[in-house]
């Protein structure tokens, strides 16, 4: 099985999150096959630009899950993923932001996202 992490890749000091790199790395232990895509740049639209090198990641690499870390990751692999499913945590910060942000989610979470993880009951 071959699962894709995708996430943020913009940690100054270790690019994706040491968080998302350990999940990876416990599930490399277990036999799965993790391949990590981080998400270059800051903002909605920088993230969108993305689309296209992921889109191309999952059709070389054969994928069987995505699993995407934070909200806005995981609608940039939504629009990306074609019939792959997806596996989306939320974090919290994420999801408790503005309004718009919040209807956002809510739309993806009850329509798109195959899965979804909370860290906690208030998210």
């Amino acid at each position: 099985m071959k699962v894709v992490f995708v996430s943020s890749g913009n940690i100054k000091k270790f690019g994706i999150s040491p968080i998302v790199i350990n999940q990876g790395n416990s599930l490399k232990k277990e036999g799965i096959d993790v391949v990590f895509f981080g998400i270059k740049g800051k903002g909605f639209l920088n993230y969108f630009r993305n689309i296209i090198t992921l889109r191309k990641l999952l059709k070389e690499n054969n994928v069987d899950i995505i699993h995407a870390h934070y909200s806005f990751s995981a609608i940039i692999a939504t629009l990306a993923k074609g019939r792959i499913p997806i596996v989306v945590s939320l974090m919290g910060s994420d999801s408790n932001g503005k309004f718009i942000y919040r209807k956002i989610i809510q739309f993806f979470y009850r329509f798109l996202w195959d899965t979804t993880i909370v860290k906690s009951q208030n998210i």
